[in-house]
């Protein structure tokens, strides 16, 4: 047990030992101690109802539940009704004790964190007090014992609820524990089952903080072995181009220098690529400091593009509804953004098709559709697309791209507050 759970356990103790302490002290020095009210029977079903209205207040309808099932029986039977009359055990409320003298019943309302109500309550007839406590003439002679039993059973009720409470801490320190070593699978809501708490909401924030870690780090190992081998296959054909003009012995010719200058523009285009998605996944601080007008933005873009769809015998145009468009931004990822989107548009779509970028919305609500007449993709891919180094068509070449271009371009979207769909 940790250090939360014996304080718990000792301030109830504390309060536990403070209230019989009380009692001995009105029993002594008390002279008004008329009437079946006021036994030490009495008192000790009142503290019994203490005990079962706390474990209400602290751990709701189920604490009380398992502590009824697990403590020793009685002849005393403690029942709890809801606003229907019905037990919360299941057990039938006899009706004779909706008959009898309230003078035999000690009952008590009590709410439980919902404000749900619920009534406590004991039967108490006197010959089962008379056998508890002797004949009347010797009272002081059988309050030893009673107390005694009821300072075991109350320091074992206080023992479980300072155990029901502390568990949902014990949990989540042996969580983070785990968490620390690498293990993200632990699941700590399944360990409490049917607990209703804010503790068990706090552990399903920390379920949910350990899955997106375990989701951070897939991706981040997914993320080194596509770079790894991006670099790779320039890499490899590079040296393969070297060793060959170190075997030949002979003079560079233009065309293996033009090839050798492909690859390097490839790798460094890699590089540059990889190294603005780090900086965007480690959530660098980038500016919009630039004021752009986003019409313009996109009609010189679609000037720019137009030149590569002509060669691939295919129309690119741009059409706008608003005449100029001023926001706040970071003109070199807002631009890398629509290019990315309007150059993966040229790539898949066939030689006579069109391709179309329009520009709707007002001063503080923009929209851009890039629509292109390529194949399409799959439904269930569609979501993947942004993702680093996906290709929906794994054995494309690399003319295809790297993968990249769609996953910066959400994340610049995104940097300036909009959101990036993909639709068939």
């Amino acid at each position: 047990m940790g250090r939360l759970f014996w304080k718990i356990f000792l301030w109830f103790l504390a309060v536990l030992l403070l209230l019989i302490a009380t009692l001995l002290w009105n029993l002594r020095y008390s002279s008004n101690l008329n009437g079946e009210h006021d036994t030490i029977l009495s008192r000790a079903l009142n503290q019994r109802l203490d005990a079962v209205a706390a474990i209400m207040q602290y751990g709701g309808p189920d604490a009380v539940s398992d502590f009824l099932r697990s403590s020793t029986p009685t002849p005393l039977r403690l029942w709890v009704l809801d606003e229907n009359n019905k037990d919360l055990l299941g057990r039938r409320y006899p009706l004779r004790l909706r008959l009898i003298d309230p003078a035999q019943l000690i009952s008590r309302e009590v709410k439980d964190a919902t404000g749900k109500t619920y009534r406590l309550v004991i039967f108490r007839p006197i010959v089962i007090e008379r056998r508890w406590l002797g004949t009347s003439n010797t009272p002081n002679n059988a309050t030893w014992p009673s107390l005694l039993i009821i300072l075991v059973s109350s320091a074992l009720a206080c023992a479980w609820l300072a155990w029901y409470i502390s568990r949902p801490v014990r949990l989540l320190r042996e969580a983070a524990q785990a968490l620390t070593t690498g293990e993200t699978k632990t699941s700590i809501t399944q360990k409490l089952g049917r607990r209703r708490d804010e503790l068990t909401d706090l552990a399903a924030e920390f379920d949910h903080m350990a899955a997106v870690l375990d989701a951070n780090q897939q991706t981040l190992r997914q993320l080194l072995n596509d770079v790894s081998h991006e670099l790779r296959s320039p890499l490899t054909r590079l040296r393969l181009q070297v060793g060959l003009l170190e075997q030949g012995g002979q003079s560079i010719s233009s065309e293996q220098l033009a090839r050798m200058d492909r690859e390097l523009s490839r790798l460094d285009d890699l590089v540059n690529q990889v190294l603005t998605m780090a900086r965007m996944e480690a959530d660098v601080s980038y500016q919009l400091t630039d004021y752009v007008d986003l019409v313009a933005l996109l009609q010189d873009l679609v000037n720019d593009i137009s030149l590569e769809a002509e060669s691939k015998n295919v129309t690119l145009t741009g059409t706008s509804e608003l005449d100029e468009l001023i926001l706040p931004a970071n003109q070199e990822l807002l631009r890398r953004a629509l290019e990315n989107v309007l150059r993966n548009a040229v790539h898949h779509t066939p030689p006579g098709k069109a391709i179309t970028a329009y520009l709707s919305g007002d001063a503080d609500h923009c929209e851009i559709r890039i629509h292109d007449s390529g194949p399409g993709i799959e439904p269930d891919k569609l979501d993947k697309i942004f993702q680093p180094f996906f290709r929906a068509d794994n054995s494309r070449s690399h003319n295809g791209g790297y993968g990249l271009g769609l996953a910066i371009a959400q994340r610049a979207i995104r940097l300036h507050h909009g959101e990036v769909s993909a639709h068939n």
